[in-house]
């Protein structure tokens, strides 16, 4: 019994697991990280692949629907809480979208000298995914069956469910909420784009992941090793070779 519910947690694992698991852990970084990202890397200002391109050629149902980032919120708990993917896909920002083709394609593709090059929370997503992936016979997937495992799993409804925020702060084109707790500390990020208020999980993920991040950095100073080891945490019998090894 205890090896199927560490095969069970491992097979659901992705980052947003990990958000709803640390959320508490995070309130002592409130300072916002910088994302450093691969300057051989695609731009993920612009859509750059046929998949990106045909979501974001999708106008959301009504321009009311997202005219506020209340509104928007509003429509990802929705999303998570009825387990609509195409809902969700409409209210990520384009920014978020490109940067989770690239980490989709990174689970087939990603050696070990591409994911040491990585920050932490890209690391774990992506073996994260590999291993779930491989488990159910191939690790090559699309954006929309990334997200189906998202939403249908009952941590990440609670995620974007079941903590109160505090209430919203608008800076121009972006906008960000923090937990009740500590409303001053931003946990979600939105931007305007065309009118439209878009979820950006991009800023959000570093500062979720930075609780567990810091208590595996003392013994593993080397992001790779210590995504390695937040997942072996989780899932002892998780075999190092194996999902680090490209098919």
């Amino acid at each position: 019994m205890k090896l199927y519910f560490q095969q069970f947690l491992i097979s659901r694992l992705s980052i947003f697991l990990l958000l709803n698991l640390l959320t508490l852990s995070f309130f002592a970084c409130a300072h916002h990280p910088q994302v450093k990202t691969d300057s051989n890397s695609p731009s993920l200002e612009t859509p750059t692949s046929p998949e990106s391109s045909q979501i974001l050629s999708q106008e959301p149902n009504s321009r009311a629907n997202l005219s506020t980032p209340d509104q928007t919120f509003e429509l990802v708990r929705q999303a998570f809480r009825i387990q609509n993917v195409d809902s969700l896909m409409a209210v990520l920002n384009h920014t978020t979208l490109n940067w989770l083709e690239e980490i989709t394609q990174a689970v087939a593709s990603a050696d070990s000298v591409n994911l040491a090059n990585r920050p932490f929370f890209e690391i774990i997503t992506i073996l994260s995914l590999r291993n779930h992936w491989r488990k159910s016979g191939t690790d090559r997937r699309t954006i929309k069956e990334a997200l189906q495992e998202l939403v249908k799993n009952p941590f990440i409804q609670q995620s974007f469910n079941d903590y109160p925020l505090g209430p919203v702060k608008i800076n121009g084109l972006n906008a960000t909420y923090g937990l009740e707790k500590a409303p001053s500390v931003p946990v979600f990020f939105l931007v305007q784009e065309s009118t439209f208020w878009k979820i950006n999980l991009i800023p959000t993920l570093p500062l979720i992941l930075k609780g567990v991040e810091s208590r595996f950095s003392t013994k593993h100073p080397q992001p790779l090793n210590r995504a390695f080891a937040v997942l072996k945490f989780l899932a002892p019998g998780l075999n190092r070779t194996e999902i680090l090894t490209l098919r």
